[in-house]
């Protein structure tokens, strides 16, 4: 979680309730330093949890409006770049599968339907294909970032589909597998930045106790 004022990072800290709260190092150390403090202060985890929440049920219901077309348009892009290289197109269909088998096996290991020695084994040997695959791609295509970029949307927005069609309490597991990062603007909106490099912006609510 990066500050948007000052571009410091949150660190996460227990108040005297007991609740967890996450507070910019830059508002800390400009006051330790005598440079200043940073305007932004702390942000309750729960209240980021919550917002969370509304943002996924709102991609749930409007994929078709917000996520939907900045796929298409990378899918385009990477089909204008890919068209006279059938090579390369071999290579994305193998680590697309290679990419599902990974979400797949992990989904088990959460259900605890996969055993835990057989599912690491089962992980490491698709990592090590995949590292494989994206070498192998990056030889290929000196822009590979446009595929990689194009793939992690992929499988944003299959997370998305395969997930709750509403959703009522945080999911942890959704969360890691969903967002790469959030900034904290000053007048507290959260930018959940999602993997594949969308943002969506969400009013940061304050809940009472």
């Amino acid at each position: 979680m990066i500050c948007g004022k000052c571009g410091a990072t949150f660190y996460r800290t227990v108040d005297r309730h007991g609740a967890n709260n996450w507070v910019c190092s830059g508002h800390k150390d400009g006051n330790r330093n005598g440079k200043g403090a940073c305007p932004n202060l702390s942000v309750r985890e729960r209240d980021i949890y919550t917002a969370f929440i509304r943002m996924y049920n709102k991609l749930r219901l409007h994929e078709g409006i917000i996520l939907r077309p900045a796929l298409d348009q990378m899918e385009a892009l990477e089909s204008a770049v890919q068209r006279e290289n059938p090579a390369m197109l071999e290579i994305n269909r193998a680590i697309a599968q290679a990419t599902e088998q990974n979400y797949k096996i992990s989904k088990l290991r959460a259900s605890g339907l996969l055993d835990a020695d057989a599912c690491a084994a089962k992980l490491a040997a698709l990592d090590a294909q995949l590292t494989q695959l994206r070498a192998k791609r990056r030889r290929l295509l000196r822009n590979d970032d446009i595929s990689e970029v194009a793939d992690a949307l992929r499988q944003t927005v299959e997370t998305l589909h395969q997930g709750p069609e509403q959703m009522d309490e945080f999911d942890e597991e959704l969360f890691n597998e969903m967002v790469e990062k959030i900034t904290v603007d000053t007048d507290h909106v959260l930018r959940f930045r999602l993997r594949g490099g969308f943002d969506v912006a969400e009013p940061l609510w304050r809940e009472t106790r």
